[in-house]
């Protein structure tokens, strides 16, 4: 795999695309794309206002380099380095999962919450793009954010830095661990938990599968053990009248709610639904 007749931008982004087509990318052209920026140093808009330029043997070097990564499944977000998520620029390593957009509806249905000056917990922050987010839109609001991860949180700490936010307070811990000596009280808790289920693993794209951190992922033998370790615990660190936000996998909403509904001192759990009609969000309040 070279790119011997391409001298030009446009043709090497045309003979990336065949190339990563041949292997059954499913997005060629968008990948093609998106590496050929990375290569050049430049973003998507970069490439079509250059289509016309020379590109050096440097350049098709270390284009062939990502893409022979590509075809073996790495994401592209980890060949380049970045991803964005609530139109923020973010950096992922394979030590985070990569930002989803479909997470975006839980910053969503937390900004109500964080209009006035909460005290936020995010449990399991990985890149810190929830977090991170959220203090973009509620610069007043104080968050805690926690990983199980050293290495995760390391990336968190460099996203805030790098979007100037000092509003977040890293944490290694697992969950709640951090707060079991002395009992914080949060008026919003927020986070993504793992939720694919143990036996479904196997059957995951390879970008994910093999390369995504399973931690970050593996949501035990239904995909709900973590989410039931979070339900059970959150009343002891929320306020009355605060909120736990749950994000859910396809047809787990309502095991959730469920879930939600028999514990004391949570209220009726609300469902809401992403920009795709699916079932995303568990929200239940304090009492």
């Amino acid at each position: 795999m070279n790119f011997p007749n391409s001298s030009t931008v446009s043709s090497l982004l045309i003979q990336a695309t065949e190339i990563l087509s041949s292997f059954q990318i499913p997005t060629p052209r968008l990948d093609a794309e998106v590496l050929l920026a990375a290569v050049r140093n430049t973003d998507r808009k970069g490439i079509y206002l250059s289509l016309y330029s020379l590109v050096s043997e440097e350049e098709k070097n270390r284009l062939h380099a990502l893409i022979s990564r590509r075809i073996k499944g790495e994401p592209v977000a980890y060949l380049v380095g970045k991803k964005e998520f609530w139109s923020l620029n973010l950096k992922v390593t394979p030590a985070v999962m990569i930002p989803r957009p479909e997470t975006e509806t839980l910053v969503e249905a937390a900004l109500p919450i964080s209009s006035f000056s909460p005290f936020i917990l995010e449990l399991g922050t990985g890149s810190g793009a929830i977090a991170i987010a959220l203090a973009k839109e509620s610069p007043q609001a104080l968050i805690i954010a926690t990983d199980i991860s050293i290495a995760a949180l390391r990336v968190a700490k460099e996203n805030a830095f790098s979007h100037r936010i000092n509003s977040i307070r890293f944490i290694a811990g697992d969950l709640f661990s951090p707060f079991k000596l002395e009992k914080v009280m949060f008026d919003l808790i927020i986070t993504n938990p793992p939720y694919i289920p143990s036996s479904q693993i196997s059957q995951l794209p390879a970008g994910i599968r093999d390369y995504e951190p399973r931690i970050a992922f593996d949501g035990g033998e239904d995909g709900l053990a973590v989410h039931r370790k979070i339900i059970q615990e959150a009343p002891c660190y929320l306020k009355v009248g605060g909120y736990l936000l749950l994000e859910v996998g396809e047809g787990q909403s309502k095991e959730v709610a469920k879930i939600i509904s028999a514990t004391p001192k949570f209220s009726s759990p609300e469902i809401i639904k992403d920009l795709a009609g699916l079932e995303r969000v568990v929200k239940a309040c304090r009492i």
